[in-house]
């Protein structure tokens, strides 16, 4: 609406009032939206990473976050799937959050991408929470929340509770613990914010409810999210209640109106008790287990080694904080070394942060009788220290030196103290402004910097322990870590040097011993070490299990069964035990305990890949190759990308003769991982579709990359032979045989390629050396078949006699075969030896009554036989 004024237009007061309205929703909108933006745009480069560390247990393992379960299965199990009341238990309940890892496995059939985006999407919430909060609940100003929520949304303290996915815990408790704030503030009567009364009374019943359901919620996400219950009662008495409590302090004694404070008070507490005793409650009453490892400080015997440790650490979190400069996943022994003495000079560093927090409360506690900003310091402090309790050591111990994770509340209190603190530099030197500005962008372009920089690091296996080695060296579990991930990329040596670090950091590590042991090819050395991990915990059921395989295989097979055995007392469904304990049975040659004990694994492992592809290979072993894809097949369909699996399936689809499926099954496998024995497969395979050109294309590729594969020069010069490229076959069986001079599958196939090319003399030159490995290792099937062959040879160079001394040395390893007896009989027949040749025809003749040839020889012979008859 306007009016008109000597031809100038001018908007009337409403209007005036409608775009102050619209301008200040705007700047409110603006506030909220950037931060939240922020926080999105940070995060944006983990949304690509893999499930690591933690979440292979608490997601990938755990039945209850996949839906294997029952729903409510969930209520009963930790954090990790776990019964409640199992001693084993990390006593870590968190339903709620569960819950969530539960939905995002259905809506999205486990790919962690869809995990990335809930804890990208629930950091940005929680980032508009606070800084709802801080304009509604706190009601300081624009530029102090803007700069607090950006921030809070960009520290790099923050990476690993969003781009780790189990960080989701503290994210969700963290949004909760708001909530229930708020919500507690939003019941009381809005005039405290006025100093109208003394002690502000509930207005809505509701709202006061449903900040105590948010804490339960908060406590069911993680447990830290119980300090709310803190948090709300003393802002309750210090912030909303400090005129009346002045009166009483000024008084000296109770004035009106203090009861309703009180019964909030008592409901509060009643509530927290009940809390707690809920919490006992399902932990059986039982505290967790922790090892000397987790926490060093707190197994320390010296109330002085713990103070001084614990108040290091607690400035240690502090300056993580102020500059998060060092960031690692994981903070265990070696980490932090303990303070065992007053003049350890880091003492010093402790001092400061607790004189900087003294001046802190001491300024508060100045302006304590007066509204002023102090009631924003006293909040920040809150914050900061309240959250922090349960993972402080204060209260109980805790399982690590320190967690960033548990950091994500506790930085709401440092965001808000540190906008505080540039807001008032803006105020007290209002001629600097565009310095403090620019000071200010540029320690966020920093932290964004750190933040973008820190998400990469949680973006694969590889990179994350590699970081902690980089960060951490004297840190034995990062050392044990990256040699984990090294074991199963195959790059043994170098695992094998990181073991070996990390029992030299700290050699009480029963899996650093047990895990060493597995890779030394010295069995004493191995068995020293195993022994050692069961020294140190005599519970270790991976150290029976490899102890007791290396016994079984050095002959003290009673031994190493009832190490198994052991192993499966301590947990009767213990896969590794089982299988290797079928493993054994399989080389007693006592099948039906194979296949019993195969059948408990599947029993107590539904839902193990691992369990049905070895149950799979025992079948193949027996012949049972149909039933043995099946299983496989079976594997798959719980872990479709187990790769052994999809290439085992692909070797008994080629042996079944379907060679397109089992093409396709192996370039699955290879998108997954460049394997060489899957790439040889394949080349295999296209060799008996009789795709030679494709095959030799495929193997002169790979051995570009990898020349001294033996198996890839191997059947490349099958293929480059069948094309009758025998020059380039021979070249390949060259360098493979310099690689593996005694191999016999190697020696017999460079004899063929010579035979093949008529060069016989120096093919027995190979498979004379074939024969002197095949004795040495008394391989009675191989010789037999390289006897044969010796014998072929000789009989192209009609070395006859020769030939007839070869045949009857496979005939006495087992060679009793048509084919044998038909060359005897034709090698006799040509040096004369007439009757020999009979009698070897005659038991051809036996064996298959319709060979042609030996019926046609037997008749020469016959006629031979009668002319000399005749003759005499």
């Amino acid at each position: 609406m306007m009016e008109l004024n000597n031809n100038i237009s001018k908007p009337t007061k409403r209007c005036r009032n409608n775009w102050k309205v619209r301008f200040k929703q705007c700047n409110i909108s603006a506030v909220i939206g950037i931060p939240v933006a922020a926080a999105i745009v940070c995060y944006v480069n983990c949304l690509e990473g893999d499930f690591l560390h933690d979440d292979l247990f608490a997601i990938k393992s755990n039945r209850d976050a996949r839906g294997d379960s029952s729903l409510s299965q969930v209520f009963y199990n930790d954090f990790w799937g776990k019964a409640m009341t199992d001693k084993t238990s990390h006593k870590s309940y968190r339903p709620i959050t569960v819950l969530t890892f539960r939905w995002n496995y259905y809506i999205s059939d486990g790919n962690p991408y869809a995990f990335h985006v809930t804890n990208v999407f629930l950091h940005a919430v929680m980032t508009g929470l606070l800084v709802y909060t801080c304009m509604d609940i706190f009601l300081l100003q624009n530029r102090v929340c803007l700069m607090a929520g950006i921030l809070f949304a960009v520290h790099p303290i923050h990476t690993e509770a969003v781009s780790g996915i189990v960080g989701r815990a503290d994210i969700l408790a963290g949004i909760f613990f708001l909530i229930s704030f708020i919500l507690h503030i939003k019941s009381l009567d809005i005039r405290w914010q006025k100093s109208s009364v003394l002690f502000p009374e509930v207005q809505s019943a509701g709202l006061l409810c449903g900040s105590l359901v948010s804490t339960g919620v908060a406590m069911l996400c993680k447990e830290q999210g119980i300090t709310v219950l803190g948090m709300s009662a003393l802002y309750d008495i210090l912030v909303c209640s400090r005129p009346g409590l002045v009166r009483i302090l000024e008084g000296r004694k109770l004035c009106d109106g203090c009861v309703s404070l009180t019964k909030r008070m008592g409901l509060l507490c009643s509530v927290g008790v009940c809390f707690l005793v809920f919490r006992v409650w399902m932990m059986n009453g039982q505290m967790p287990f922790f090892q000397y490892q987790d926490n060093p400080a707190s197994f320390s015997p010296h109330l002085l080694t713990r103070c001084l440790t614990y108040s290091y650490l607690w400035m240690y979190n502090g300056l993580l904080l102020l500059f998060p400069s060092t960031l690692c996943y994981d903070w265990q022994v070696g980490s932090i070394p303990l303070v065992e003495s007053i003049f350890d000079p880091r003492n010093l560093a402790t001092i400061s942060f607790f004189f900087m927090l003294a001046l802190l409360i001491w300024h508060w506690w100045k302006h304590f009788d007066s509204q002023s900003s102090s009631d924003v310091l006293l909040t920040s402090l809150l914050l900061l220290v309240l959250p922090f309790l349960p993972a402080s050591n204060i209260l109980f111990r805790v399982g690590f030196v320190l967690a960033e994770r548990v950091l994500y509340i506790p930085s709401t209190g440092y965001c808000i103290l540190i906008s505080l603190g540039v807001h008032h530099l803006l105020e007290r030197f209002p001629t600097r402004k565009t310095h403090i500005f620019t000071t200010s962008a540029l320690l966020i372009l920093v932290l964004v910097g750190k933040t973008w920089n820190q998400n990469y690091t949680w973006i694969s296996r590889e990179s994350l322990f590699r970081s902690g080695v980089k960060i951490l060296p004297h840190n034995a579990k990062v050392h044990y870590n990256y040699a984990n991930y090294l074991k199963d990329k195959g790059s043994l040596a170098a695992a094998t040097d990181h073991y070996q670090v990390a029992v030299n950091l700290y050699p009480d590590n029963p899996s650093a011993h047990n895990n060493l042991g597995t890779l030394l090819s010295n069995k004493s050395q191995a068995e020293y070490h195993f022994r050692q991990a069961l020294a140190l915990c005599e519970d270790h059921k991976g150290a029976h299990v490899n102890l007791g395989s290396l016994l079984f295989n050095r002959g003290e097979r009673e031994l190493g069964v009832s190490l198994l055995q052991r192993a499966l007392e301590i947990d009767p469904s213990y896969k590794e035990a089982f299988v290797a304990l079928a493993g054994m049975m399989v080389e007693t040659q006592n099948w039906n305990e194979a296949d019993r004990l195969f059948q408990s694994a599947m029993s107590n492992n539904p839902m193990s890949a691992q369990v049905y592809h070895n149950y799979g290979t025992f079948l193949h072993r027996r012949g049972e190759e149909t039933r043995a894809l099946e299983f496989y097949q079976r594997a798959l369909e719980v872990d479709p990308g187990h790769i052994i699996s999809i290439v085992d399936t692909a070797r008994c689809l080629k042996n079944q003769g379907r060679l397109v499926q089992a093409e396709h099954k192996l370039k699955q496998a290879l998108k997954m991982e460049k394997d060489d024995a899957t790439l040889d497969m394949l080349g295999v395979v296209y060799f008996e579709m009789g795709r030679s050109r494709e095959a030799i294309i495929l193997y002169e590729d790979v051995l570009k990359d990898r020349p001294n594969n033996t198996n890839l020069l191997f059947h490349y010069s099958q293929v480059l032979a069948k094309n009758l490229e025998f020059e380039k076959s021979e070249a390949a069986l060259l360098q493979a045989v310099r690689l593996s001079p005694n191999s016999i599958e190697i020696l017999t196939q460079m004899s063929k390629i010579l035979g093949q090319q008529a060069r016989h003399k120096e093919a027995l030159t190979y498979l004379d050396h074939a024969i002197t490995v095949a004795l040495r290792t008394n391989d009675k099937q191989a010789l037999m078949d390289l006897f044969l062959q010796h014998g072929d040879h000789n009989k192209d160079m009609q070395q006859y006699s020769a030939a007839i001394k070869s045949f009857n040395e496979a005939l006495k390893l087992g060679g009793n075969s048509p084919n044998v007896h038909l060359n005897l009989g034709a090698l006799n027949h040509i040096l004369g030896n007439y009757t020999e040749a009979k009698h070897h025809y005659l038991l051809v003749l036996s064996m298959d009554p319709n060979h042609t040839i030996a019926k046609d020889n037997l008749q020469k012979l016959e006629h031979l036989l009668s002319q000399e008859r005749s003759h005499l």
